[in-house]
């Protein structure tokens, strides 16, 4: 095998999706062909149906293609038991949405420690990377606070640390700036920007905002459920 096959972390072949109802099928993604790396900070644009959602619930396992190799980590997921995919899901792979999906009744702390709960991690090593993520992300200093205290950027910053905290291979995330102002947003693709480079944690985006592209490395279009364009992004950080 090649390095590069070796440092892959997705491969798609010929991914097929379709929502289906009692009787009839609507296609989503019509054979789909890419691959992502490790450390790649990929950012997928089209417009609203072009199928970029769907294929990030795709990579982040929320779905499953109907058609096609879909293959992480040199492991074909579809011989993968529902066990074994969940595992992945609670342990290599980091969701940010663009509501944020805080829980009110939680302080910041807790809202980045409550997945870690959920994987048994012990006590002490919770505490310590939350503490490590919160540090990560500037909101060590909000960590007492609860999502109703806290501003748009602060929420999806606390989000980025609830996902750093699984200490992920990717970071999936849908639209995380879509809910912010310009300048909460910049604020958000430079800490992703720099999870990436300190960390060489993966990042793939679904995004409608011409300015995330500017911290992306690689940039799939997608249009009608097809890639219809595949370049380098205009890398800015």
């Amino acid at each position: 095998m090649s390095e590069g096959f070796l440092n892959r972390l997705y491969t798609c072949q010929a991914l097929h999706y379709s929502y289906r109802e009692k009787d009839s099928s609507t296609p989503v993604l019509n054979g789909i062909d890419f691959h992502i790396s490790e450390g790649d900070f990929l950012c997928l644009t089209g417009p609203s149906g072009s199928g970029k959602s769907t294929l990030l619930n795709l990579l982040g396992m929320i779905e499953m293609p109907q058609e096609g190799e879909f293959i992480f980590k040199g492991r074909q997921v579809s011989e993968l038991s529902e066990k074994q995919i969940n595992e992945i899901r609670r342990y290599e792979i980091g969701f940010i949405f663009q509501d944020f999906q805080l829980i009110d009744v939680l302080s910041i702390e807790e809202n980045v420690e409550y997945f870690l709960t959920r994987q048994k991690i012990a006590s002490k090593e919770r505490k310590e990377r939350v503490e490590s993520a919160l540090l990560e992300v500037g909101m060590i200093d909000f960590r007492h606070k609860r999502p109703g205290e806290l501003s748009g950027g602060q929420k999806q910053r606390a989000a980025i640390a609830r996902a750093l905290a699984k200490r992920p291979s990717v970071i999936v995330a849908d639209e995380p700036t879509a809910s912010l102002d310009l300048a909460n947003g910049r604020q958000v693709m430079e800490t992703l920007a720099k999870l990436n480079e300190r960390h060489g944690v993966t990042v793939v985006i679904a995004s409608h905002d011409a300015m995330v592209l500017q911290y992306a490395h690689r940039e799939i279009k997608l249009l009608d459920g097809r890639i219809l364009q595949e370049k380098e992004a205009r890398h800015a950080v």
